[in-house]
């Protein structure tokens, strides 16, 4: 991957990380929120103030280590460019989407809004997707690599 590349996974970043802001804004004004599938699908409104299924921690420190993940993040991008796979530079720029999506939430608004309800007991948005999608594509890349490594290592014949 070089240079251009990463600029590019940047720019997806930030395109997704504003989709997602207005699929929050878009939502939050619906009047009504539909079940689609009963039991398994349908949009809500919640305000996650806390991390995942609303733990408790200082909106503080949450902004301190997402927008410290983020450099991290942005700094492999840029200055690991050249050895990271295609694969990767799109799992980075997803993960890298989401947590701005909901870092900027946070930020302006103190909590992240959640709206898409699972099975009637998860609550998630857009940018949650992007980040379990993003992390899903490293682990299918480490996977990938490791099977790599095992057909091109000789094996002892014995």
């Amino acid at each position: 991957m070089n240079q251009r590349e990463a600029k590019s996974y940047v720019a997806i970043s930030v395109a997704l990380a504003c989709a997602d802001i207005a699929t929050k804004y878009f939502i939050s004004h619906i009047i009504s929120k539909p079940r689609f599938i009963p039991g398994v699908f349908g949009l809500t409104d919640h305000k996650n103030f806390g991390l995942v299924a609303d733990l408790d921690v200082p909106k503080i420190l949450i902004l301190f280590f997402t927008g410290l993940l983020i450099l991290g993040m942005l700094y492999v991008l840029f200055v690991k460019s050249q050895k990271l796979s295609r694969l990767q530079g799109i799992a980075l720029g997803l993960i890298i989407g989401g947590a701005l999506g909901n870092f900027t939430d946070r930020l302006i608004h103190g909590f992240v809004y959640d709206w898409i309800l699972l099975f009637e007991t998860s609550i998630i948005n857009l940018a949650d997707i992007l980040i379990a999608v993003g992390m899903g594509l490293l682990i299918l890349d480490s996977l990938r690599k490791k099977k790599q490594i095992a057909v091109d290592t000789p094996q002892d014949q014995a």
